[in-house]
């Protein structure tokens, strides 16, 4: 897959309706995939499922692990309306939660968002702590 069919496909992907979007773009991977490779098929799977696995991994450890997660997952709803489903689903209960966190935030008066922030600092710091034990056996 091409750079730009890759910046195209995730070009028609964000100006798709917010849970709807993966599906849709499910059908249109669909309607458009007759008579191709399978090889590409196979590529998009692996990629796929090796960037959900990556983010995984990085939600762990400090790092872009949904983005990276969501990347992948859009690799495998082309393939699958199951994923596409789910995506659309995670999207919007992300967003709902995105929301919730942004106006309790700015409520937050400016101890309370110290607090909130030395808090993450430190569950991420415990986060790189365990996974660097884990990776060191």
């Amino acid at each position: 897959m091409s750079t730009a069919t890759f910046k195209q496909h995730f070009r028609t992907i964000k100006r798709g309706k917010p849970g709807k979007r993966f599906q849709a773009h499910y059908e249109h991977e669909k309607k458009t995939r007759h008579g191709q490779s399978s090889t590409g098929r196979i590529v998009r799977l692996v990629l796929g499922l090796a960037l959900v696995g990556v983010g995984i991994v990085f939600c762990v450890i400090p790092g872009p692990g949904l983005p990276i997660v969501f990347i992948g997952g859009a690799f495998l709803a082309a393939e699958s309306m199951i994923v596409a489903r789910a995506m659309d689903w995670a999207e919007l209960r992300l967003r709902t939660l995105w929301r919730w966190g942004k106006d309790h935030w700015d409520e937050l008066p400016l101890w309370g968002k110290i607090v909130v922030a030395t808090l993450a600092a430190a569950g991420a710091a415990a986060g790189l702590w365990f996974s660097w034990q884990l990776l060191r056996g």
